[in-house]
């Protein structure tokens, strides 16, 4: 099985909307705290966690492997065609040609 995901970046939209959060709920009182490097260096990314262990660990998926690109937006030409030759050679480190038939 081969599962390839690929999504947009919404980063400066999910800051935005996280900052107007944030400051909506410490307004009313509240306290307010997200992840920071350090934390995810001794509790793990909660990302991959959550791909990983609660979603396809229950469709039978027995490697993983998450890679983070930079923003497409802002990405060159050369810089695109650097990332789907690092996506080939994943896919081919896991999936050699030959291999299965």
């Amino acid at each position: 099985m081969l599962i390839i995901l690929v999504r947009p970046d919404p980063g400066s939209l999910n800051r935005a909307i996280a900052q107007t959060a944030v400051t909506a709920l410490e307004a009313a009182g509240h306290e307010v705290c997200s992840t920071t490097c350090a934390e995810r260096d001794v509790f793990g990314d909660s990302v991959q966690a959550l791909w990983r262990d609660g979603i396809l660990a229950f469709c039978g998926a027995e490697v993983f492997e998450r890679r983070m690109f930079g923003v497409g937006v802002t990405s060159t030409l050369e810089g695109r065609h650097t990332w789907f030759v690092e996506v080939r050679q994943i896919v081919t480190r896991h999936f050699p040609p030959g291999a299965g038939s």
